[in-house]
């Protein structure tokens, strides 16, 4: 089962990939990813690149009410724990 620090890990380097001028300890949970100065095309290749790694489908249930890093990882955690049972 994939733990929350492994989604969160998987995010965390699926935004590096999109804005590799960041620092890593830059992307917190408490952080929103247009607070960073993420476009919203980029937002949605972060979101897409960590659900193809962990291997989930795009799903818009999926992002509603998601404002910050960490509602992402929780989001996705949960994604990952339905398509695991």
């Amino acid at each position: 089962m994939t733990t929350r620090e492994e989604v969160f890990s998987v995010v965390r380097g699926a935004a590096l990939a999109v804005d590799p001028a960041l620092e890593a300890d830059q992307i917190r949970p408490d952080v929103a990813l247009a607070d960073l100065g993420f476009s919203s095309l980029d937002r949605m290749d972060v979101v897409c690149d960590a659900l193809d790694q962990l291997g989930l489908p795009l799903d818009a249930e999926l992002l509603a009410g998601v404002s910050n890093l960490g509602e992402l990882v929780d989001a996705v955690h949960a994604a990952a724990c339905r398509a695991a049972s």
